[in-house]
Formats: structure tokens, sequence, C-alpha cells
């Protein structure tokens, strides 16, 4: 499954993004579309903690 429906959408969450293209991210809704609006995380974005492991 690459995502969950919701009436006609699919739902794209960031673990979805993260499995299928190894990408951390953000997901969104863009308040001018209303369509979920992803946001990658840069290679040099410092989180706190432990990463996440894949």
């Amino acid at each position: 499954m690459t995502g969950r429906t919701c009436g006609r959408a699919v739902v794209i969450r960031e673990s979805l993004v993260a499995d299928v293209s190894g990408l951390d991210c953000r997901v969104v809704a863009d308040q001018v579309s209303g369509t979920p609006l992803v946001l990658p995380i840069g290679r040099h974005h410092h989180r706190e903690g432990p990463p996440k492991s894949r």
C-alpha cells in the first residue's frame, strides 16, 4: 500500500516517504491548496536525540 485512501485523496505520511525514498521530511497541509506539502529536512539539519533507524 502506498498510502491511506481518504475519500478521493491519498494521505501521504512522513513514514511512507522515508520508506519509499529514504527522505527525512515533514508533511503538512498546504494552506493555499489544501493538499499535502512535503518539506525535506536537509542533511545539515541537526535534530535532538538519536537518529531514526531505517
